[in-house]
């Protein structure tokens, strides 16, 4: 985990050590060093993705595991001086301890597998691809390099790759600690931490990678940017590593250039009169220029990116469509874009959840526990409307306090709110501009999570200043927030327990049988391939669900075989399905069945209960 950066990145006095080594031993102990270390990496990884120069992984590897080793170093003597950072590590671990026991359960789509396929790859060339292997060339793949690392040692394994990113997840939550306690209260700080924004759908779903992505590791590269800005203007260092980070933010996922502006704009805005900004300027731009190094070089070297779908149906409103007397006939779908996309970051996964598990025979859901959850997220959802409203009163009056408090020859006002009001109204902008296709994904939709992860201070402190709560009462608050999170985390479990059963009885009916190649669903393709070590090849083509540009070779080579040499695998009417998806597999399977009579090839059937597989009979 990374340790809270020091406001002023100074390293503390230490006693001088050997007259040789004194100098060492302090940088060892310093954040400046980690720092540093991380610079060269990412550079690094910029410049390997870009070249494809094998080499140079060996250097970033060793460079990889120096720094992890100094940042533990310094997260331990964090935690030492600070014990709030261990009950945060210690809540993070205890709320997910049920999936991490089960990991092959959080492979819900093969998406999940490929990312997992993709570090796989790297590992064994030692080149970075474009993001999925190739299928969306405009994301990073940082994360996937440093799980190639972490398995030339420990072997490959879903579990480290998943616990790779709820250490991202950990830094995420170190560096809102290190933002949040310059503008909040402690105890407001510790209560949100120790509960970990678990509450926030989407942000528990990315720190254990349900539907994958690369939006956390971008998320906590540009709040390491933020984090990092020198305000007094005088460590061009920091000013430099601030506008490195948040750029090469944007380098591992687009989405970053949502986050990097608003911040700009509340440094103009808190700053402009500051001549040591312009000044800055040039020291700005050098960092912004390393950080876009390989953004770049996608564009002048990369062929174009492949129709993969969304992305490339983005369509906006041009200024003059926005002219006033539109305005009416726009506020209603905007409104609804808003709410739509507000209620998915904050239920997506519990409401498709909800409405497609059936009731398992090893987990059975009855009515009143159902209504039970629905209302507790409905009760969620309320709050987090209000919280939101409110945070954004809030903030504008703190910040107009501040702003008369400046020109009384106080301070002035400080970043975050600004930053908040600029979020706020880029989040609105961006979903007008892009009515009618408004991107409804929660994982389309990380400035709004990371909004509602700062409401959440802003009311919280101003209620914990009306009235400190007792130790106990700060305890009651944890517990309510996690409590908020249940219905969520109900059947995130339960989904993850099925898929982690379900491989459980396929994979050895596979390999008894001596089934090498298999014709299935996207749900479960690459998920086999990955989980039998890549024995077991699969394509997804018989669907009900195709996606063609995943593993697009793998996929082929399956589909090239004669129906004989490959086994399918189907779902039966139990299967948690979508109603399409349910229409759709009687007839896949009928076909199936009819292709092999005719062509007089004997086949027998596995019942799995939720699968089926049919298995072609050697000599026919």
């Amino acid at each position: 985990m990374l340790p809270p950066v020091d406001p002023g990145l100074a390293p503390r006095p230490e006693r001088k050590g050997p007259l040789r080594l004194g100098g060492l031993a302090r940088a060892l102990k310093s954040p400046r060093t980690a720092l540093l270390l991380l610079f060269l990496l990412t550079l690094g990884y910029q410049v390997l993705a870009l070249t494809r120069w094998r080499p140079l992984y060996t250097g970033l590897e060793i460079l990889f595991f120096l720094d992890a080793a100094l940042l533990l170093r310094l997260a331990l003597a964090a935690m030492k001086r600070d014990r709030l950072l261990v009950f945060v590590v210690l809540a993070v671990l205890l709320v997910r301890l049920p999936f991490l026991v089960m990991p092959s359960g959080l492979m819900g789509n093969s998406d999940n597998a490929v990312e997992a396929i993709q570090a796989l790859q790297i590992q064994d060339t030692h080149i970075p691809p474009p993001y999925l292997l190739g299928a969306v060339s405009q994301h990073g793949v940082f994360r996937h390099l440093l799980v190639a690392f972490v398995w030339d040692v420990l072997g490959p394994g879903y579990l480290s790759f998943i616990l790779v990113q709820v250490l991202f997840y950990l830094v995420f939550l170190a560096l809102i600690y290190d933002i949040g306690r310059r503008f909040f209260g402690r105890r407001t700080v510790a209560v949100l931490l120790i509960a970990h924004f678990a509450f926030l759908e989407v942000l528990f779903d990315f720190s254990l990678l349900l539907r994958g992505g690369t939006y956390l590791e971008m998320l906590v590269f540009a709040l390491l940017g933020m984090a990092l800005f020198d305000f007094d203007l005088r460590d061009r260092g920091r000013i430099f590593l601030s506008a490195y980070f948040l750029v090469f933010a944007a380098g591992i996922n687009p989405f970053g250039l949502f986050l990097a502006l608003p911040f700009a704009g509340a440094v103009l805005l808190t700053r402009a009169r500051r001549s040591g900004l312009w000044h800055s300027l040039p020291v700005l731009a050098s960092g912004a220029l390393g950080g876009g190094i390989l953004l770049a070089g996608k564009k002048l070297f990369y062929p174009p990116p492949l129709d993969t779908g969304a992305w490339f149906q983005i369509k906006t409103l041009s200024l003059g469509q926005l002219r006033p007397d539109r305005w009416p006939e726009l506020l209603a779908p905007w409104w609804r874009s808003l709410r739509t996309i507000f209620q998915n970051v904050l239920g997506f996964e519990f409401r498709y959840s909800r409405d497609v598990s059936p009731q398992f025979a090893f987990r059975p859901e009855t009515a009143s526990l159902r209504n039970g959850l629905t209302t507790l997220h409905g009760v969620l959802t309320a709050v987090m409307a209000v919280v939101l409203a409110a945070a954004i009163i809030l903030a504008v009056r703190r910040l107009w306090k501040a702003i008369r408090a400046g020109r009384g020859g106080g301070p002035g006002p400080s970043w975050i709110e600004p930053f908040f009001l600029l979020l706020a109204g880029c989040f609105a902008g961006r979903v007008l501009l892009l009515i009618p296709r408004p991107f409804p994904e929660p994982r389309h939709n990380m400035d709004l999570a990371l909004l509602l992860v700062w409401a959440c201070f802003f009311v919280l402190d101003a209620l914990f200043k009306l009235r400190p709560p007792s130790r106990a009462g700060a305890t009651a608050v944890v517990l309510l927030l996690m409590l908020l999170a249940a219905p969520q985390l109900s059947y995130f479990h339960k989904n993850a327990r099925f898929k982690a059963i379900s491989y459980a009885r396929i994979l050895p009916v596979l390999e008894a049988r001596g089934v090498t190649d298999v014709a299935t669903d996207f749900t479960l393709a690459h998920c086999l391939y990955f989980l039998s070590g890549r024995t077991i090849r699969a394509s997804d083509s018989i669907g009900p669900v195709t996606v063609r540009y995943f593993l697009p070779e793998l996929s082929r080579a399956v589909d090239a075989l004669p129906p004989e040499r490959k086994a399918y695998l189907l779902y039966t009417p139990l299967h948690p399905q979508t109603a399409v998806m349910r229409a759709r597999t009687p007839l896949i399977r009928a076909r199936i069945i009819e292709d092999l009579r005719k062509r007089g090839i004997l086949f027998r059937i596995e019942d799995l209960k939720y699968y089926e597989i049919v298995i072609p009979l050697p000599g026919h």
